[in-house]
């Protein structure tokens, strides 16, 4: 739901007992104290964030402390271990999480960055409801900004120089994100032998005149830090459920996903759905993308593989984080550490015996192969098993234990001591939370209406409580919505899920695209395809009883025949509301530390706050382009440079410094991480850090991207309002 309500639709959602986000700011809101803030829904992470319980894993984890910080543990080493991934040709650079999530939890590398736009599709849309669903594919795979292998400056941004003219050549359709790995082909991973064997594969995209890049993500980075609070759906497309399958990214949109257990005397395919689990849904899938981490083809069991079995040679384990360095110190891993060598006193499998129950790991009767037609799950006392790939337990469960991990030591990370969390905690003014601030702050809640999309305490409507999910179940109860879009036509959207002409809608299509199985991601699509019998759903449809009645502006969105608020599945969306605005909607992500995780938005187009403010204050680079899914709130905001300045202090002020100077929880092992997209080439060497962080080290704090000043301007247009051409209906 949207904070800022009209009258009227506030008035119907009190009178069915939702109104409690109801609010209008017509008049403006003065806000003084913490109390005033208090009174639009913001509040100091200090607080909020036990509001939040960690979700149930007693199907799966061991009960007691010594799981618990074996579970942390073994996720914490699973998230900065460079031996995950498939690792590069010299081995010294391979892919961890945290190679692309080192920085305030993102990523502000600048060479070999650039994606040249291949989540493009054809601007074929078909319809109010099935909209770019079924477009075709249309890659484009030139480069504009920069080529391969080269380095962005502040002069490439913002990437977006005139508006509503997608082909004008000073616009780029390039993303600014992460390089991963060469594109290459898996063959083998080995036991106990951290290098998978595969072989390169020719890339024509990826190319540069010293020879084949690093390949680089469409979509640029998001920050891992808070990333729990608002982790029902997660990535910038939502595709990471929150409901967490065991297997892979999709949840309950992959309704024959598995993992195996112990039943009896046998073993078996064995179903789960964790509730409140997105961030294991995320963290199952970069580790096998041939984009980010992985050789092509290479499976969870194969990672299992290498990390849970015994070198043929030496007879020893893979050391967890053998290529790295441990501070003796490190808030989590200081016990195990080996320093000053490198790794830890453990093993993979001694954390994941501890922290799991051992019917998911706990025997040597079975094999689980892998053959041409799929797994089979064989008992060795009945002969050779079939050809194929065999895999023990532990290591065909894989694809459980390190995203559940990596899930636990994430929900960690919280940061919740920024200059204006600690205003709101305890009233005081300081260094980080001053007049202009406070200043700053008030144009975020109404002049600048930043606080529509990015409410509550975590400053994303996509939050976990503002999808009000029930923790038990781990399902929603706010997910589909309805609002009067920026073509004053009426939809269904996806809560906090927003196109705000970043990028033309077929660019990159974000919630608006497919499923596993080819079904919508957006629960809103998916609600009136399955009632309009467009597309047969077959699985439970997140939130798909739970639309609302009336919509943000007041009108029917169904017959409510029962009274209670929402449209269930027997009381039919009403033609006015029959009609999707996701195609182009992505995640709103939280504002935390936003200082230090440029560049912003989904394709990474704007170097810098101010950069991001002026794009606000225009009304978008594409408002009349995605008129049909644009955000109602996108349109010229008038502000001046006064309140520029004041707001931009405001999302500083967000930043925790615990973040900026890696002190506990935000410290971690040393990595050395690509900067270049030659094997081989340039890397950043980042030290270990221990609890008291940098500082202690003798190093600074971290910067921001490129080292910019946050109010740096640069190319971007000042006060060029974006005016969509639409007549309202009621004016024709």
């Amino acid at each position: 739901m949207k904070l800022v309500l009209r009258a009227a639709a506030a008035a119907c959602l009190a009178l069915f007992g939702v109104g409690a986000a109801g609010i209008s700011w017509a008049d403006g809101v003065v806000i003084s104290t913490p109390a005033d803030a208090r009174g639009v829904g913001l509040e100091s992470l200090r607080r909020a964030r036990n509001d939040i319980p960690l979700p149930d894993l007693s199907e799966v984890v061991n009960p007691g402390s010594q799981a618990e910080q074996a579970l942390i543990q073994l996720g914490k080493i699973a998230f900065w271990d460079t031996q995950i991934g498939s690792s590069g040709q010299s081995g010294a650079t391979g892919m961890a999480c945290a190679s692309c999530h080192f920085h305030a939890g993102a990523d502000t590398r600048s060479t070999n960055m650039v994606n040249p736009g291949l989540n493009k599709v054809v601007d074929d849309p078909m319809g109010d409801i099935v909209g770019l669903h079924n477009a075709g594919p249309s890659p484009d795979e030139s480069f504009q900004t920069r080529h391969p292998n080269e380095t962005l400056t502040a002069s490439d941004f913002p990437t977006i120089r005139v508006q509503d003219e997608p082909a004008n050549p000073l616009n780029s359709n390039d993303s600014i994100s992460s390089q991963g790995v060469i594109s290459s082909q898996h063959l083998v991973s080995s036991p106990g032998v951290a290098d998978d064997y595969c072989r390169v594969v020719f890339d024509s995209v990826f190319q540069s005149i010293h020879g084949q890049t690093r390949r680089v993500e469409p979509r640029n980075t998001p920050s891992v830090i808070n990333a729990w609070l608002n982790s029902f759906l997660l990535f910038w497309d939502g595709r990471a459920n929150a409901l967490f399958n065991g297997a892979n990214p999709h949840g309950v949109a992959d309704p024959d996903a598995n993992i195996w257990a112990v039943d009896g005397t046998e073993v078996v395919e064995h179903q789960i759905l964790l509730p409140l689990s997105g961030l294991a849904s995320q963290a199952s899938g970069p580790a096998l993308s041939d984009f980010e981490a992985s050789c092509a083809g290479r499976m969870w069991a194969d990672i299992g593989v290498k990390i849970f079995g015994n070198n043929r040679s030496t007879g020893q384990p893979l050391t967890p984080l053998g290529r790295q360095l441990v501070h003796a110190s490190d808030s989590v891993l200081g016990a195990l550490s080996n320093s000053p060598s490198n790794g830890v006193s453990t093993t993979y499998t001694d954390l994941v015996q501890t922290a799991f129950q051992s019917r998911f790991w706990d025997d040597s009767n079975f094999v689980i192969v892998h053959t041409s037609n799929g797994f089979v799950i064989h008992n060795l006392a009945d002969g050779r098993p079939p050809r194929g790939t065999r895999y023990r337990l532990i290591e065909a469960n894989a694809s459980l234990f390190i995203p559940l991990a990596i899930q636990r030591y994430e929900q960690t990370l919280i940061s919740d001591r920024s200059g204006f969390d600690n205003w709101m905690y305890n009233g005081r003014m300081s260094r980080q939370f001053g007049e202009a601030e406070l200043r700053g702050l008030n144009v975020f809640v109404n002049e600048g209406k930043c606080i529509n999309c990015h409410s509550g305490p975590e400053f994303t409507s996509a939050s976990v409580r503002n999808n009000q999910v029930n923790i038990a179940n781990g399902k929603p109860r706010n997910l589909i919505e309805a609002m009067t879009m920026g073509d004053h036509q009426n939809a269904l959207y996806d809560n906090g899920f927003y196109n705000i002409g970043v990028r033309p809608t077929w660019m990159d299509v974000g919630r608006g695209g497919k499923g596993p199985g080819g079904e919508p991601l957006a629960s809103s699509r998916q609600r009136l395809f399955e009632e309009q019998g467009i597309q047969s759903i077959p699985f439970e449809i997140l939130g798909g009883d739970r639309v609302p009645a009336f919509g943000e502006e007041g009108g029917m969105v169904c017959n409510d025949t029962n009274f209670n608020g929402n449209c269930e599945e027997n009381e039919p969306i009403l033609p006015e509301f029959q009609r999707a605005a996701v195609d182009g909607s992505f995640k709103t992500p939280g504002l935390h530390n936003v200082e230090l995780t440029g560049p912003y938005f989904h394709n990474g187009g704007h170097a810098t706050l101010r950069q991001v403010v002026e794009f606000y204050n225009n009304g978008g680079d594409f408002c009349n382009t995605n008129i049909d899914n644009l955000d109602p709130d996108i349109a010229g905001l008038g502000l001046t440079d006064q309140q520029k300045d004041d707001l931009v202090a405001f999302m500083v002020s967000l930043t925790d410094l615990r973040v900026a100077y890696q002190t506990a929880p935000f410290d971690h092992p040393s990595i050395m991480i690509a900067n270049s997209g030659i094997e081989g080439g340039s890397v950043i060497e980042l030290p270990a850090v221990g609890r008291r962080g940098l500082r202690s080290e003798g190093y600074p704090a971290i910067d921001t991207f490129l080292g910019l000043d946050p109010n740096y301007v640069g190319n971007a247009r000042v006060n060029d309002v974006c005016s969509p051409n639409i007549v309202p209906p009621a004016a024709q």
